[in-house]
């Protein structure tokens, strides 16, 4: 079998890691693992620009709370995301870890963008759909069983990732089921939460802005959480305006309205 990365349908965009941050023509496929990131700010980008210049760790695939699908690495390398079973990893890896010892040799790695610490932020709609996709896409080209061969993270070692991925609704959209759009926006307590979530002390949640933002997120228009601990004031269009930034890009208050800038 050809090893082929995905079609642009499916990766958006590509932010390719060192050299030194892959296992090189490993041609992994023996098993996917699902991650989350627990932390950051909900971008796939800002995820894949740490994988590429903070630290050796790496995953193919990074997708964020806005439904963008990054690619890190080639799926004909390994990437740094499984590595070392403890003792408390399920003994469905056993035989994996006695052919490589290393499980980056034989997995494929899929990150799921999460700003909370404890990954307990569900994944929003349009990243449920983008990554029920891309696994459907990896378990296609790879023959993977969907009961068996998609493993979570803490089946490896003692971690909380990937947290409160939705399984069930995976594996009904791997056997064909059509899966029920949800969107936890809308929910007003989870609003408070991901607000929450972010920069420490959390911002003024009673803003025109902050309205705003609750307003987008609501109808699964994802901003990211906030990462300044009050609004300020910028320079925009020869005016003086108040602006608030967030982890998807900032706010500016326009003549008692609210205008949304993305970074992308």
């Amino acid at each position: 079998m050809a090893i082929i990365d995905p079609p642009d349908s499916i990766v958006q965009k590509r932010i390719w890691v060192p050299q030194q941050n892959v296992f090189g023509g490993a041609q992994p496929g023996s098993a996917l693992v699902i991650h989350k990131t627990g932390g950051g700010d909900g971008t796939a980008e800002e995820t894949a620009h740490y994988f590429q210049t903070q630290t050796t760790k790496s995953a193919h695939f990074v997708i964020g709370q806005d439904g963008t699908v990054v690619q890190c690495v080639h799926l004909v390398d390994g990437a740094g995301a499984n590595c070392c079973a403890d003792n408390t990893h399920n003994s469905w890896w056993d035989g994996l870890i006695s052919r490589f010892n290393n499980l980056n040799l034989c997995t494929i790695s899929i990150e799921h963008c999460d700003t909370s610490t404890s990954n307990s932020t569900p994944l929003t709609s349009a990243q449920k759909a983008a990554s029920f996709k891309l696994i459907k896409w990896i378990v296609d080209q790879y023959g993977l069983d969907i009961h068996t061969e998609i493993r979570p993270h803490n089946s490896i070692n003692a971690t909380v990732c990937p947290g409160n991925f939705p399984w069930t609704e995976m594996i009904a959209y791997l056997e064909g089921a059509t899966p029920v759009p949800t969107n936890p926006g809308a929910d007003p307590a989870f609003l408070n939460t991901y607000w929450n979530s972010g920069v420490q002390p959390a911002p003024d949640f009673t803003t025109g802005i902050a309205h705003a933002w609750a307003k987008d997120v609501s109808q699964d228009l994802w901003r990211g959480s906030p990462t300044m601990t009050k609004e300020g004031k910028i320079m925009w269009k020869g005016t003086l305006v108040p602006w608030q930034q967030f982890g998807g890009g900032f706010y500016t208050w326009e003549k008692g309205q609210a205008f949304w800038h993305s970074n992308s």
